[in-house]
């Protein structure tokens, strides 16, 4: 009976290991994808079927990237969050992820999507006045360009843009107030 409750203890914990916590973490994702999701698409305005694009958008650039889908979709929530429409958020995913692999490059080390992206809504809206596309997605890519360009003639890493783009955003913000 020992020996019997031994291997049980033994085999419920391989089990949980090998089967049980991977499908716990791969349905986590899958709920934080889906409601990250649905949150982008409420925010945003979306018709059902403008968010399917976006979601085979989100996918497809999730299996050709480093980065997953489920951080992805966190992305696309935090765009809708910040007025990009459905026609505009390939191109504004596309941009954060250009962002985050020229900061990376430039800092040697990886950059997190979440971060890269505060980074240049923070921009956007410091900016703002100042851009000259009319198109949000065209915002986001001018901001990243400069910022990318900046990063790499000065050496700054992520959080010396994060710093930055902080203080210049408050500042405008208290000028514009």
């Amino acid at each position: 009976a020992r020996n019997t409750a031994l291997t049980m203890a033994l085999f419920g914990g391989i089990l949980d290991r090998a089967i049980i916590a991977p499908v716990k973490d791969a349905t986590a994702s899958f709920l934080e994808f889906e409601q990250n999701m649905k949150n982008a698409q409420v925010l945003s305005g979306a018709t059902s079927d403008e968010f399917i694009a976006v979601s085979a958008a989100v996918k497809e650039l999730g299996d050709n990237f480093r980065y997953s889908a489920t951080e992805l979709s966190a992305v696309v929530d935090n765009l809708a969050r910040a007025g990009v429409n459905a026609g505009e958020m390939r191109s504004s995913i596309k941009t954060v992820i250009d962002f985050a692999d020229a900061i990376a490059k430039v800092s040697q080390r990886t950059v997190a999507l979440q971060q890269s992206n505060e980074i240049l809504l923070a921009g956007v809206n410091a900016f703002k006045d100042q851009l000259h596309s009319a198109d949000i997605a065209g915002q986001w890519k001018e901001v990243a360009d400069v910022l990318s360009s900046a990063a790499n003639a000065s050496r700054a890493d992520v959080e010396d843009l994060n710093y930055f783009m902080n203080q210049v955003a408050a500042s405008v913000s208290e000028t514009r107030a």
